[in-house]
């Protein structure tokens, strides 16, 4: 099993399309405060998880304040906030 897991490692450092296809990458759902439910959907996120992640790292929940969201490879919910306007 060992040997297995150093081959596709190997394998993934090499090969940038092989690194996608065995680890996955990460898939955007909202960008400048408009949401993707499509790609929400594919993703099976809920708008409740995005919200509890909103506010857990944030401090708040309003999606017209994203600049973006991911759903990273390892499968957590990455928000960011816009930019304050001066």
């Amino acid at each position: 099993m060992a040997l297995l897991h150093r081959v596709v490692a190997l394998v993934c450092v090499r090969s940038l399309v092989m690194e996608r296809w065995i680890a996955g990458r990460e898939i955007k759902f909202a960008r400048d405060g408009a949401l993707d439910h499509t790609a929400m959907r594919n993703a099976l996120v809920t708008m409740e998880d995005l919200r509890k992640e909103m506010r857990k790292r944030l401090g708040h929940e309003d999606t017209r304040r994203l600049r973006r969201a991911l759903l990273e490879r390892d499968g957590s919910i990455g928000p960011s906030r816009k930019a304050r306007k001066a």
